[in-house]
C-alpha cells in the first residue's frame, strides 16, 4: 500500500474521483480582494512542457500542505522527467495551479507571492518560486518575502502589494477553476480534464497519473 492510500486509511477518509488524499478543502477564504487587484488573465501560468502539448497535466497544491512538499519532490518530479525533461520528443506539459485550503495562515500569501513573481518577472520566475518554496518546506512570512524578492527582484511596494490582497484574483480564479473539475483537497491531479485520484490497493499514485497520462497520448 502506497503513502497515500495509508494516509486515506488511517485519516479513516474514503478517496473518491473528486477528492485527493492529503488535505482537506475547507472555505479558507481571507480578506476581500482589492477591486483593482491584477485580473487572471494578466498572470501568465507557470509550467513545465511544450505549448502545444496533447496532453496537458494540471497540478494543483497549497504551500502549507504537507503531502504537496512530498508531491513536488517525489511524484511531480519523476513524472516531468519521464514525460518532459528526458523525453526526445515532449508532448505532455504540466500546468502549475494554486489551492490554497488553507492549511496554514500563509497558504492564501505564499500563493499570491508566487503570482506576483509571474507578473512581475514572467511565468518561469513563478516556476522557480514555486520549486524553491516546496524545497523549503516552510511558508514563513519571511521565506515567502525573501522567495519572492530572490525570484522576481520585488521591491517594497510591490511586496506590500501582495500583502493587501492586490495579487489575490488569479489565486481565487485557479481555485475555482480547481472546483469545477471537483477538486476539494490537496495534491490535486487532472489530465486532460479527468481527474486522477489516489488508488487503494498496491497501485501507487504515480502509477495512476502515469497511466492516465499514457492513455491520453
Amino acid at each position: 500500500m502506497d503513502n497515500w492510500s495509508r494516509r486515506a486509511v488511517l485519516s479513516g477518509t474514503a478517496v473518491a474521483i473528486s477528492s485527493v488524499a492529503g488535505c482537506l478543502g475547507g472555505s479558507g477564504e481571507n480578506a476581500t480582494p482589492a477591486p483593482d487587484g491584477v485580473a487572471p488573465s494578466a498572470a501568465p501560468r507557470p509550467s513545465r512542457g511544450p505549448e502545444d502539448a496533447s496532453v496537458t497535466v494540471e497540478l494543483y497544491t497549497d504551500y502549507e500542505c504537507p503531502h504537496c512538499h512530498d508531491f513536488h519532490s517525489g511524484t511531480e518530479q519523476q513524472l516531468v522527467d519521464e514525460f518532459v525533461r528526458s523525453s526526445s520528443d515532449p508532448n505532455v506539459q504540466f500546468q502549475f495551479y494554486d489551492y490554497p485550503i488553507p492549511v496554514g495562515n500563509n497558504s492564501w500569501l505564499a500563493a499570491m507571492a508566487g503570482v506576483t513573481a509571474g507578473v512581475e518577472a514572467g511565468a518561469s520566475a513563478h516556476v522557480s518560486y514555486r520549486d524553491q518554496m516546496f524545497e523549503s518546506q516552510n511558508a514563513s512570512t519571511d521565506l515567502i518575502r525573501t522567495t519572492l524578492e530572490e525570484t522576481a527582484g520585488v521591491s517594497d511596494s510591490v511586496w506590500e502589494d501582495v500583502q493587501n490582497q492586490y495579487y489575490r484574483k488569479p489565486v481565487e480564479a485557479d481555485k475555482e477553476r480547481g472546483n469545477s473539475h471537483g477538486i476539494s483537497g490537496t495534491p490535486g491531479v487532472v489530465v486532460n480534464g479527468t481527474v486522477v485520484s489516489p488508488p487503494e490497493g498496491d497501485r501507487t499514485y504515480q502509477d495512476a497519473i502515469r497511466a492516465e497520462i499514457q492513455s491520453q497520448l
